[in-house]
């Protein structure tokens, strides 16, 4: 569980001695604590984050190089990353931070003072922790709606700081004799005390320059000093601060308040050493009792697995199934000329049917898969669906829900995709596809305009990977991509307004890299742009576009192997120490957008196969735990398949392209962790095909034969000229 502490500043305060607490006593292979520090006091020269480094506390003081704005901007990324987070101080940045974020980490609120309450917007507040009984009662009346949601917790004492063994050494090194009465005071001198009492000597915990008082030097540690007394005098309320009393405790000191004590109780305290040893040890019997370290950090651990037991996410309920399976669709042009088709070369498109069942059996009922767009329009205007409708009634009669990309990086070859034809040709095809999806069964349609739209305009506009094999134009095609699917989705939904529609983008993670002599501002950037395409189609960037936010209706991340790297270094691997856990970038999307979300390609290759979707699924499983409502995991490519580039044999699937008798071959280990996953998550969808009688679909049909021949109505680009 890791814990982020967020402070106004460090200046070794009651909270930072809490934090030095709960960190030498929870368990640090179940706890991780970490803090930061909003700002630096003008006078700071307090070593206090190095203190706390020691005790293995990271401390993280970036915003002291920061204005408000990016401070904000900062605390907003670095909250992801954290199960909690404990407001102390009221930061003023980390409210605006959180409101940043559409899902956010439970916040307690650590309040030492009503004001404190006061300065805290309640809505961000999941639980508040006062550390007085009037805190929280203050508390208490701000949240009228959940009073249950605030808590007593005193401040912590380190009883093991204080040594009664060194009092005459610092009675020594003050300059008090061994056997003085000492007094300790903080606050306003009481010149009738002394008195009436000249033989004792005062020690002031404040500076003064009353004659006859002893100023306290700063160089030594308040419970060094306490132990130094033997009785403590705080003259006002104000100056009887809970931290200050529990410390004398531990000192085993009785303390007075004379405000609320008569000056004959004063004086008997000071006059009967019996009288003062029976309160002391009384004061240390309790404050041992309610405010020790260990005591404390014990209400602070439940509190922490109370806060966290109620963040998690409701049951998966989108899909048909949690675990799925991708079946590669790409389509695209090679350098050389070759297209290529891998639905073909895997023989999924003739064996369609029989992948869906052997998939349906191991559990995984709903799958990615791919039209060819290429195939789908062969002449401009003119749809021929007979390399769709088959796949499309197979997946109705083995009971399969299917994701159907539109565009896997493929298009016609007389198709300009830098023209706005492409944009009305997309739109064009997606409403052929809905139709026929339509025509064929009444199951709610799931499509994926263009896959990837983040990979395709870097691989194909900016360093000349992929078709169009442009460089320098990958922000331009971004646009051009996200016209087109916004234009696509418009159609789809105009056919079928239940029409789901899914996003699957690359997930990365760009780090400051250390060796490089570049800003780390420069990294989050990059990293920042990774969102852009999902900008575009809900408009909050470029809104000229068109884009609007019922458009991410559901995200999918891919991510793979060599999705984090330093910026301008290579990719790093789960083992790399700066490698960010799946877990906190699902967390970092789903705040941003705030829509279901689903891992929707993961896979490697060869021997860590295995290993790798444990990996994924554990950390789906902390996703969800966290709240982020991660409704299924596609294992992506789902079949082995011919390698783009090279042809060779990709051994990244569950299934084999060969057919062992009447079903493909499958990963042993692989197939172990999936059922594994799919024993986690089961279905709760019916496992039988649908039911819908235009679903129940015979094994051959004249329309699978012979599929319709849609012929479109001339199209025209944004000029109003006719296309070719």
């Amino acid at each position: 569980m890791r814990i982020l502490f967020v402070f106004a500043w460090l200046a070794g305060g009651e909270e930072e001695t809490e934090l030095r607490l709960l960190a030498r006593t929870l368990d640090p292979h179940r706890y991780r604590i970490d803090a930061v520090a909003c700002r630096q006091l003008d006078d700071a020269a307090d070593p206090t984050h190095l203190d706390l480094q020691a005790l293995g506390v990271a401390v993280d003081t970036t915003p002291y190089t920061l204005g408000f704005d990016d401070t904000v901007s900062f605390l907003a990324r670095k909250l992801t990353g954290y199960e909690i987070v404990v407001s102390s101080q009221s930061p003023p940045d980390l409210a605006p931070a959180l409101d940043r974020l559409l899902h956010r980490p439970p916040v307690i609120e650590h309040a030492r003072s009503i004001a404190e309450l006061l300065a805290t917007p309640r809505h961000l507040v999941t639980r508040s922790v006062g550390q007085t009984e009037a805190i929280q009662a203050a508390a208490a009346a701000l949240m009228p709606d959940r009073p249950d949601r605030t808590h007593f917790i005193p401040a912590p004492v380190d009883m093991s700081a204080f040594h009664l063994i060194r009092r005459n050494g610092i009675r020594h090194e003050v300059g008090l004799p061994p056997d003085a009465l000492v007094i300790g005071w903080h606050g306003p001198q009481d010149a009738n005390l002394r008195a009436r009492h000249p033989q004792a000597r005062i020690l002031s915990l404040a500076p003064t320059t009353t004659e006859g008082v002893i100023a306290a030097p700063a160089t030594i540690p308040l419970p060094d000093l306490l132990c130094a007394m033997d009785l403590l005098v705080l003259p006002t309320p104000e100056d009887a601060t809970p931290h200050l009393i529990a410390s004398a405790g531990a000192a085993r000191l009785p303390v007075v308040v004379p405000s609320g004590t008569s000056t004959a109780t004063l004086d008997q305290l000071m006059q009967d050493r019996d009288l003062r040893l029976r309160l002391g040890h009384a004061h240390y019997a309790h404050i041992a009792a309610t405010q020790a370290g260990d005591v404390i950090a014990r209400q602070w651990e439940a509190l922490f697995t109370e806060v966290l037991s109620e963040t998690a996410a409701k049951q998966p309920t989108l899909f048909r199934s949690f675990v799925q399976g991708g079946f590669e669709a790409s389509s695209q042009r090679l350098g050389n000329g070759r297209r290529v088709d891998v639905i073909a070369a895997t023989g999924h498109d003739q064996h369609a049917e029989t992948d869906y069942r052997q998939l349906a059996g191991l559990g995984l009922r709903t799958v990615r898969d791919g039209l060819r767009w290429h195939l789908v329009e062969p002449q401009p205007g003119r749809f021929d669906l007979s390399s769709f409708l088959p796949m499309a009634e197979a997946s109705q009669r083995s009971g399969t829900q299917v994701i159907w990309d539109l565009m896997h990086y493929g298009w016609p070859e007389d198709l300009d995709i830098w023209s706005p034809a492409f944009v009305d040709r997309f739109a064009a095809l997606a409403r052929a596809a809905a139709q026929a999806w339509r025509e064929t069964t009444d199951a709610v349609p799931f499509w994926c305009p263009v896959n990837e739209i983040s990979f395709f305009s870097w691989g194909g506009g900016d360093v000349g990977y992929l078709n169009p094999f442009a460089r320098g134009r990958g922000f331009e095609l971004k646009v051009q991509l996200a016209r087109a699917s916004i234009a696509a989705m418009h159609a789809l939904r105009e056919v079928d307004p239940r029409a789901r529609l899914v996003h699957c983008e690359p997930l990365i993670s760009i780090l400051p890299n250390p060796g490089l002599d570049r800003p780390d501002a420069e990294a989050v950037a990059y990293h920042q742009s990774q969102y852009q395409a999902c900008d575009m189609l809900t408009g909050r960037m470029w809104p000229q576009l068109g884009g609007d936010p019922s458009l991410l209706d559901i995200v999918g991340v891919n991510y793979y192997k060599n999705n984090q790297w330093l910026h301008g270094g290579p990719p790093i691997d789960v083992d790399h120490p700066s490698y960010r856990p799946l877990s906190d970038l699902m967390f970092e999307v789903y705040a941003r957008y705030g829509r279901p979300i689903f891992v929707s390609e993961t896979g490697i290759e060869d021997h860590r196969r295995a290993s790798w979707f444990r990996y994924v699924t554990s950390e789906v499983a902390r996703a969800r735990q966290r709240g982020v409502p991660v409704e299924g995991i596609c294992l992506y490519p789902v079949m082995n398949h011919p390698g783009w580039d090279d042809d060779r044999n990709c051994q990244n699937g569950l299934l084999t392209q060969h057919f062992e008798g009447s079903r493909r071959g499958m990963d042993a280990d692989l197939a172990v962790a999936v059922a594994e996953a799919v024993a986690r998550w089961p279905s709760s969808h019916p496992v039988t095909a649908a039911s819908s009688p235009r679903a129940m679909i015979p094994a051959r049909r004249s329309a699978s034969r012979h599929a319709p021949q849609m012929k479109a109505e001339p199209l025209q680009d944004s000029h109003g000229s006719p296309t070719k």
